[in-house]
């Protein structure tokens, strides 16, 4: 199984497909415009990619980075390549070119089945849970990461950055209560 991963481009083939895998996979109040995606990709250190298994789109990733931090913004996988390891496949590819970055993740606060299996997939793929909530105006999301210690104030500041003072974003430690998995 070789994976092939291109940048996206709106003038790519695929584009289409791309925009409807992402708001597929996506709650609307998950989501951010498009517009607002690749205006990161041109402002500050996005990564929107396309992932290809023999020349078929299996799944696409945006991701974030600075300095420390490399965030998992959006990763979804085409629904006829789930559960072909294909996803994970994705996560390691992703660890292998991030790999001197802590990396993050969040999952929606939700018992909605989609979100638990989102969850148990991070956590297979060595995501710990950090004890940190990430809200925005919408949402709250546990804040997964492949190293469990995460500078919760250095984390903040790259997440307000990244918002651009256009959304409100917040990250507060877990009460005992809300620790519990």
């Amino acid at each position: 199984m070789n994976l092939e991963v291109k940048i996206v481009n709106k003038k790519d083939k695929d584009f289409k497909e791309i925009k409807k895998l992402y708001k597929k996979s996506f709650l609307k109040e998950e989501r951010v415009i498009m517009p607002y995606l690749f205006y990161l990709c041109k402002k500050e250190n996005a990564s929107f990619w396309a992932y290809y298994l023999d020349n078929n789109l299996c799944g696409m990733s945006y991701i974030l980075t600075n300095n420390d931090f490399a965030f998992i913004f959006y990763l979804a996988i085409k629904e006829e390549f789930k559960n072909q390891g294909i996803g994970s496949k994705i996560i390691d590819s992703i660890k292998k070119v991030f790999n001197n970055k802590t990396i993050t993740i969040n999952c929606l606060i939700s018992e909605n089945e989609l979100f638990l299996k989102r969850k148990k997939f991070y956590k297979k793929n060595g995501f710990v849970d950090t004890n940190y909530i990430f809200s925005d105006k919408n949402n709250k999301y546990n804040v997964y990461a492949n190293n469990r210690i995460l500078a919760f104030g250095k984390y903040k500041e790259f997440l307000n950055k990244l918002a651009l003072g256009v959304y409100k974003v917040d990250l507060i430690k877990k009460t005992n209560l809300e620790s519990k998995e």
